[in-house]
């Protein structure tokens, strides 16, 4: 079995808290759904965050 470097679990990590911190603004200035732009190397944190809380999301939209 091939240990898990320290940098892969920090790097897994980081999405769910970020997409926790956009739930977060959602519920506290968020009156309907919306649309979530988001660039596509960090596109992960919006599909995590709909998941979450889809009554805040209308679509999620990948640039780039």
């Amino acid at each position: 079995m091939r240990p898990i470097s320290v940098s892969w679990v920090h790097t897994w990590h980081l999405p769910v808290g970020y997409a926790a911190d956009v739930v977060e603004i959602c519920e506290d200035l968020c009156t309907g759904k919306g649309m979530f732009v988001e660039h596509f190397g960090i596109s992960m944190i919006g599909v995590l965050a709909a998941a979450k809380a889809a009554d805040f999301f209308e679509a999620l939209v990948p640039v780039g």
